[in-house]
């Protein structure tokens, strides 16, 4: 009957709201691929191995989001360091040094690494990985677009992607912050918009090997005073398909105008150009941009965490998005209309008059 139909449909959605408080409708991803890195954190140059930092790390993630749908990305020649670790909410994607070299912007990053200016714009550069490996940005630039294609791929039938770091500074804290708690923190607060953290980032003349003059004129006019932090990031699907189109022009647009950063320097960039995609949680308060509370209070704030109201641009953007959602919907509704109503006419000119078929039906998707 119609009262059983709706009692089972509230129990579904009272278990799909506890799935989702619990963090469980959402899906992570990480990535672990050699790059040969001369040295990371405590592992100094010459005692710098692969297998005892990303990897032993790795396997310490997916032991700690064991209860929780995940994707990792690595290399087939380690696959037997993790394969003891998996479980039945783990799926496994191998990607090797010679698929990064087949990125997209792959050329035009290495056109900029390798001129004789870039590595003098500030003068680490030419110390880390995004400045002497060809593979650091082709990396760290596809966290979104990996992200993104795991959301249409959707091997666990969640709603909501998340981006964590394999390692890092911030990553390693979660433990300690405590996993169910995190979880439910990143859940929350991407909801329905791009979650991303930011740090005050004031006084330099470019942001990660970017020059502010470029970022100037590639944020119209703007000039950011945060960072974006990349080690963390989480949307819904929807979220993603469209924040990707974007993140693709700007990063495309930064690299013709000769600006190589990183994909945390696009990120910057988007968050004062496209603010209605993100919800920003700052490291810092946001009137101190020297405020030295570091790049990981999200897994290190011991307060309460709740979601800021929506400034009057946002609520202005948030009601333009619902009115042409409706309208889209309304202009669905009169084209299945219109198409069943061209149906039935044709139906009823050719049908046989001893037929019981006297209508058609017309199923449309959505595509908000």
């Amino acid at each position: 009957s119609s009262i059983e139909y709706f009692e089972k449909l509230e129990v579904e959605f009272a278990k799909r709201i506890k799935e989702f408080d619990q963090g469980k409708n959402m899906t992570f991803l990480t990535a672990a691929i050699n790059i040969q890195r001369r040295s990371h954190l405590e592992y100094n140059e010459g005692n710098y191995k692969f297998e005892k930092d990303y990897i032993a790390f790795m396997v310490k993630l997916l032991n700690l989001l064991r209860n929780y749908p995940k994707e990792i990305i690595l290399q087939k020649q380690y696959f037997h360091l993790v394969e003891p670790h998996l479980d039945s909410l783990t799926s496994v994607r191998f990607i090797e040094v010679e698929d990064l070299r087949q990125f997209e912007f792959y050329n035009d990053i290495e056109r900029i690494r390798r001129s004789n200016w870039w590595s003098e714009i500030a003068g680490w550069l030419s110390d880390v990985p995004q400045g002497y490996s060809d593979l650091y940005n082709p990396i760290v630039m596809q966290k979104l677009p990996w992200l993104t294609d795991l959301s249409k791929r959707n091997p666990f039938g969640t709603t909501h992607f998340g981006w964590i770091d394999c390692g890092g500074i911030c990553t390693p804290t979660i433990e300690r912050f405590g996993v169910d708690r995190f979880i439910k923190k990143i859940v929350h607060l991407s909801d329905d918009k791009f979650l991303i953290t930011r740090s005050a980032y004031a006084e330099s003349h470019e942001i990660h090997g970017c020059l502010r003059t470029i970022i100037h004129k590639l944020t119209n006019g703007i000039q950011p005073c945060f960072v974006t932090k990349g080690w963390m990031l989480a949307g819904s699907i929807h979220v993603l398909e469209t924040l990707q189109i974007v993140y693709r022009a700007m990063l495309k647009k930064s690299l013709l105008m000769g600006c190589l950063g990183t994909e945390e320097t696009i990120f910057s960039m988007l968050q004062y150009t496209n603010p209605e995609f993100f919800y920003v949680y700052d490291n810092a308060p946001v009137n101190d941009l020297w405020d030295q509370r570091g790049f990981c209070w999200f897994v290190d704030d011991p307060a309460d965490w709740t979601k800021q109201p929506l400034t009057i641009q946002e609520k202005w953007i948030k009601k333009k998005i619902e009115q042409e959602i409706e309208l889209k919907s309304k202009n669905q509704l009169e084209n299945a209309k219109n198409l069943n109503s061209k149906n039935n006419t044709n139906s009823n000119s050719n049908s046989n008059p001893n037929s019981n078929s006297d209508y058609s039906s017309t199923i449309l998707t959505p595509n908000i």
